[in-house]
C-alpha cells in the first residue's frame, strides 16, 4: 500500500522498508479488529452470518472508510448480485459468491490464525 501510494506521487515520497513493514502490520491488526467487531455485531443481532450492515457498523469508526464502503456497495452491490444470478441461471460457476459460513465456524478460526 505504501509503495503504491509512493508510486502515485511520482516517486516524490520515498518509502523505507521499515515503513512498509509497519504499515503492513498495522493493516493486519486493523483487519483483525474489524473482523472481531463485525462478528460481535452479528452475534448481537442474533444472526449467524456477517453481512454488509455489520461491516458498515465497523467502518463508522473511520468516516472516510464508511464513505468509500458505501460508494463501493452502491456501485457493486446489486449489479454484482444480478451478475451472480445470471451466471447461476446459465449454469456457470460463481467464483464471487458470498461466503455464508456460520460465525465462529472452524474455518473462521483457521482464517483468524492465518492472519495472526
Amino acid at each position: 500500500i505504501a509503495r503504491h501510494e509512493a508510486d502515485q506521487s511520482n516517486g516524490t515520497i520515498p518509502v523505507s522498508g521499515a515503513a512498509v513493514a509497519a504499515l503492513t502490520e498495522l493493516t493486519l491488526k486493523y483487519i483483525q479488529v474489524m473482523s472481531e467487531d463485525s462478528r460481535a455485531f452479528t452475534r448481537h443481532r442474533k444472526k449467524q452470518t456477517v453481512d454488509e450492515a455489520d461491516v458498515k457498523l465497523c467502518a463508522r469508526k473511520v468516516p472516510q472508510l464508511l464513505q468509500d464502503l458505501e460508494s463501493f456497495m452502491a456501485n457493486n452491490g446489486k449489479a454484482g448480485k444480478k451478475r451472480q444470478l445470471d451466471e447461476m441461471r446459465r449454469g456457470q460457476p460463481n467464483t464471487d459468491a458470498e461466503d455464508q459460513r456460520p460465525v465462529g465456524s472452524d474455518e473462521d478460526e483457521e482464517e483468524s490464525r492465518d492472519l495472526g
